[in-house]
């Protein structure tokens, strides 16, 4: 269809640039496919010449159908379970053409029922609160930095050397680490801390004690504000809810399995990326650039999560309770 725009709008007096533009291609293209018009009447390919396609219409057919019944796949796998005589590059290929590409599968949250209603009924309460009212909401949650690299490691590689060991990547199965504490709000970060031992109410409450509500006072000396937490085990705990319930903490309750509905998590992201970025080669320089960089954090950045939560609670409306892309 493009070929053939390509050829009517040259035929009615548009310039190539102009038909370029129109149609989103380069303007060689639009130059070559007006003259193999000239050239040939038809906007049909050319024979190919070079290597011969090594696989038929019904074995394309076949991959793309494995790969439709069994989507949690890669073209290894689908290589070894048809027997194909071509490689997996061969195979990748037949799927991209059919529009199925590599990509890394989200992890999906094992959602009940009743967590779905849970989530819906948050976000139709919230669905009313505007830029003023998530501004005097306190976030926190407790992460782990670990030293090195977060998250997927990119290797350069040839095909089908996945395994070979100069290709794979090591992970320290007891890598060193620093636990940490954080909450933030639209006008900021607030405290952090870093702990030693495993996280549990006695110690959450001590940092409570300690920072939650000077914090709180820092960022609203005269206004009323609110706190939002996830629902670890420590956070629900009889000494926690009844310290925070003595100190007149508002607490909105976030539903279970709803780390999308909390923007720290987001916040916690953003800061590895950062303190990775400084390369840091021993716990030493990860703790000083972990407080670097926490206190660098730039205070647009967390009016944006803040007030993102209008816009997660409309998310988590339209999609049925389902998690949101935050």
């Amino acid at each position: 269809m493009q070929k053939a725009t390509i050829v009517v709008l040259d035929a009615v007096g548009f310039s190539h640039s102009a038909i370029a533009q129109w149609i989103g291609r380069d303007a060689r293209t639009v130059e070559h496919w007006v003259n193999h018009w000239n050239q040939h009447g038809s906007v049909e390919d050319e024979e190919r010449t070079g290597r011969p396609r090594l696989t038929d219409a019904a074995t394309d057919q076949t991959i793309v159908s494995f790969a439709q019944q069994t989507p949690i796949t890669t073209p290894k796998i689908i290589r070894r379970e048809l027997q194909l005589g071509v490689s997996a590059r061969t195979t990748r290929r037949r799927l991209d053409e059919a529009g199925l590409f590599g990509r890394v599968a989200r992890v999906e949250y094992p959602y009940q029922q009743i967590h779905l209603d849970q989530r819906l009924a948050f976000a139709q309460e919230h669905q009313q609160w505007n830029e003023g009212d998530w501004a005097r909401v306190l976030f926190s949650d407790e992460t782990h930095i670990i030293l090195g690299q977060h998250g997927q490691i990119w290797v350069q590689r040839p095909e089908d050397a996945a395994f070979v060991a100069v290709y794979m990547a090591e992970r320290d199965p007891f890598p060193e680490k620093l636990s940490i504490w954080g909450c933030f709000s639209a006008k900021g970060v607030g405290s952090i801390v870093v702990f030693d031992s495993a996280m549990n109410a006695a110690q959450l409450l001590h940092i409570f004690k300690q920072h939650l509500i000077q914090d709180a006072r820092r960022f609203w000396p005269r206004q009323r504000w609110k706190f939002l937490q996830d629902n670890a085990p420590y956070h629900r705990s009889k000494v926690v809810l009844d310290w925070l319930e003595e100190q007149k903490v508002d607490l909105i309750k976030l539903p279970p399995y709803s780390p999308d509905l909390n923007p720290i998590e987001n916040l916690w992201a953003n800061l590895k990326t950062r303190i990775e970025a400084r390369n840091p080669s021993n716990i030493e320089d990860l703790k000083k650039f972990l407080l670097e960089e926490w206190s660098n954090t730039p205070l647009i950045y967390c009016r944006h999560l803040a007030l993102s939560m209008i816009d997660r609670c409309t998310l988590v409306e339209e999609n049925d309770g389902f998690k949101t892309p935050y």
